[in-house]
């Protein structure tokens, strides 16, 4: 619930102040682009969780910090739903029926083929630990680098 509401407030009034603020400096013209910012934050915060869900689960810490991982995850998720379908009606206002199911579906058969992914993969993996800094790799290509070499010196 407190995750719900603040996602709200990040999504509705931030992002909307965020968004009037950017259009002031566009000479008043506010473009769809504008909400992309609202995404940065995810870089960090996506990764964060999943790292801290997989090293806390293979160190057995407590229940709290598996929590506040799979928070993060579940508030990225819940902003990325959000942002991706406002920035779809803002970018084809026209067509934003049509665009929306697109949208759906590709999200949907996205997730799909993550998790099916991940459960074909868990298994090979050897633990909690590489399975998480894989997933945490491949969900922000900045850390790509740093991620890897991480894993390679907690497996040895």
């Amino acid at each position: 619930m407190l995750l719900t509401e603040s996602r709200a407030l990040y999504t509705g009034g931030l992002g909307n102040w965020l968004i009037l603020k950017l259009a002031r400096n566009n000479q008043g013209v506010m473009q769809s682009e504008h909400r992309l910012w609202l995404f940065a934050p995810s870089v960090i915060l996506v990764p964060g969780g999943l790292i801290l869900w997989g090293v806390g689960a293979a160190h057995h810490i407590k229940w709290v910090g598996l929590m506040f991982g799979m928070g993060l995850l579940g508030f990225t998720t819940s902003v990325a739903v959000q942002l991706s379908v406002s920035y779809c009606i803002d970018s084809y206002p026209e067509l934003s029926g049509e665009a929306l199911v697109t949208v759906i579906l590709i999200r949907n058969t996205m997730s799909f083929a993550i998790n099916y992914r991940l459960v074909m993969k868990c298994p090979q993996q050897p633990g909690y630990i590489l399975t998480r800094l894989t997933v945490s790799r491949h969900g922000s290509p900045t850390w790509d680098y740093r991620m890897h070499s991480s894993s390679r010196r907690l497996l040895g």
